[in-house]
């Protein structure tokens, strides 16, 4: 009942996380590189935001972006050579979604962006398909290490 709870309270959450996910005049993000060089265009990069975490719960929202070395199409028919996103985790589960998606025809995050966002229905896995090793337990265990079942 506590995650059905918590989801309605998602929009509100995911709103929060997506402002602290706006640079600022007065600083940049900071972005940890997982994987990659975050400013080569010709390389598979991920890369995470520690700082836009929020918490509720077992229920955890963090921005994520990826870099890739060539045009990819992305599950809803975009196509795209990089995205930022704000990543859903769900640490009762050890499950992580998409909730937001912005998705850029150009490297390195430039350009104009197709911006989707996903509802309870639409479920986005983050999956990072093409990068070996997979980092995606990692990630999930990064953004769920303070939380205890």
């Amino acid at each position: 009942m506590a995650f059905s709870f918590a989801l309605h309270r998602l929009p509100c959450i995911a709103a929060l996380a997506l402002a602290a996910a706006q640079p600022s005049a007065h600083g940049q993000q900071t972005w940890f590189t997982l994987v990659g060089n975050p400013v080569a265009a010709e390389t598979d990069t991920i890369e995470l935001d520690p700082v836009t975490v929020t918490v509720d719960g077992p229920i955890r929202l963090m921005a994520i972006r990826v870099n890739r070395s060539a045009e990819r199409v992305s599950r809803d028919g975009v196509r795209f050579r990089s995205f930022s996103g704000l990543v859903q985790f769900d640490c009762s589960t050890r499950m992580a979604r998409f909730v937001q998606s912005s998705f850029f025809a150009l490297p390195l995050w430039q350009g104009p962006s197709v911006e989707l966002r996903y509802g309870p229905d639409q479920v986005r896995p983050m999956a990072f398909r093409g990068f070996e090793p997979n980092p995606s337990e990692r990630v999930i265990r990064a953004a769920c290490r303070s939380y205890a079942e």
